[in-house]
């Protein structure tokens, strides 16, 4: 775990931390890969929902263990979002449990639970959803707290489509 009692203290203080260096070359390589596979999957299934003339919602009520998938709002066969990948993907969930929660364990001094993984492939002025913060969507389920993670995959500036 590439998280020191500094990084925690200052999470503390601040309320997040950023970790540039917490992936190697070859975890970075390794998570490009699987990201690629992912949104391979994620666009396979949006051609077949438009191909079949079937929506999402059939393929995820008959596919409980493949990804969920958000298109763009104003085009179909663009992919916004993609969900469900550690339940997806086993490569996926061993990065997540080797490297993603021991650290957030770390910083919040006990277990987390992950509540929602996904993968956001926004296109600059796209998404399906204007800006927002998801708790607001999760109050439902009354947690304490909640703790959000991000791995950028490529740089985000204004003209990228940043988050």
């Amino acid at each position: 775990m590439k998280c020191s009692l500094t990084d925690k203290d200052f999470f503390r203080q601040n309320g997040y931390v950023h970790l540039p260096d917490h992936f190697g070359a070859q975890q970075v390589a390794a998570l490009q890969d699987q990201h690629a596979n992912l949104l391979d999957r994620a666009r396979s299934i949006l051609k077949e929902t438009i191909e079949k003339g079937i929506t999402l919602q059939e393929i995820a009520r008959k596919r409980t263990q493949d990804l969920i998938v958000v298109p763009e709002r104003d085009a179909p066969s663009v992919v916004c979002r993609f969900e469900y990948l550690t339940g997806f993907s086993e490569e996926t969930k061993v990065c997540f449990e080797e490297h993603v929660t021991p650290v957030l364990d770390y910083l919040h001094e006990e277990p987390l639970v992950l509540f929602k993984d996904k993968c956001n492939e926004k296109n600059p002025q796209g998404g399906a959803f204007l800006p927002h913060q998801d708790y607001e969507a999760y109050h439902v389920f009354a947690p304490c707290y909640h703790a959000t993670a991000m791995i950028a995959m490529d740089d985000m500036t204004l003209e990228n489509g940043c988050l």
